[in-house]
């Protein structure tokens, strides 16, 4: 059984004539309007309600379910932000966002790469970002000076902290790891680079041996990533617990 919710004075104005009728019925007759089915009411609301600017309709049931009708402009405009919005508690940053980043670094690092006929590639920038991030760059005390030297050219994590502080995601640097999660394992698998947390994990059990795939996994932003192997995540989870201290009760 379903229920039409609106703002009648307001909404019946702008509504054609059948359903203006409709409506008029509803004001008078809450009691039956309460039996009519969902069809009777879709019926009545033809599309000229969508060319309204008052056209969210909300029907709710019996059991509390809501659905909700948008407008087909705002449905648009959710679907052209779909790939674009994160928020302040993402874990990981939105495929634009990430887009964005690399598009700023490649204008950055082509402007003090010299000698070059093509320039820096997006794959490139995405490589120089995934062997920072492998090596512990992710954390925020990490010494901005930090530097790697590939492709012939030396890189410090400072140019990527400021690129991601014009980009408007300051601090992001694990965030920005999580979203190129399994594109870093494939070249730390190839330059045969243990993941940041391989030596803690090693520790821990030392008789424990990881092929070169394996090893390459075991860094913190891959502890969610689904095409990071189960058993392997299990271990980065569990590297993140702190052992309590000897003698604390």
């Amino acid at each position: 059984m379903f229920m039409l919710m609106f703002d009648l004075d307001g909404f019946t104005k702008k509504l054609p004539k059948k359903v203006t009728n409709f409506t008029q019925t509803l004001k008078k007759s809450p009691k039956e309007n309460a039996k009519i089915e969902k069809i009777e009411v879709s019926k009545a609301l033809n599309t000229e309600v969508f060319k309204s600017r008052s056209n969210m309709i909300t029907f709710k049931n019996t059991d509390n379910d809501t659905q909700n009708i948008l407008s087909i402009d705002f449905q648009r405009m959710l679907l052209l932000e779909k790939d674009k919005f994160h928020t302040s508690r993402s874990n990981k940053l939105s495929e634009f966002t990430t887009k964005k980043i690399i598009f700023a670094l490649e204008n950055e690092y082509n402007l003090k790469i010299k000698n070059t006929e093509t320039g820096i590639t997006t794959e490139q920038v995405k490589t120089i970002l995934a062997v920072h991030f492998q090596q512990g760059a992710t954390s925020r005390s990490c010494d901005g000076n930090t530097s790697i030297n590939i492709f012939n050219q030396d890189y410090n994590l400072t140019t990527i902290r400021k690129v991601l502080k014009q980009t408007g995601n300051k601090n992001s640097e694990r965030k920005l790891a999580r979203s190129l999660a399994t594109y870093i394992h494939s070249v730390c698998e190839i330059l045969e680079l243990p993941g940041n947390l391989y030596n803690k994990i090693s520790r821990v059990d030392p008789d424990a041996t990881f092929t070169t795939s394996e090893q390459a996994w075991l860094s913190d932003f891959q502890a969610d990533n689904k095409d990071c192997p189960p058993k392997l995540r299990d271990l980065i989870n569990k590297s993140f617990i702190k052992t309590s201290l000897k003698g604390k009760k």
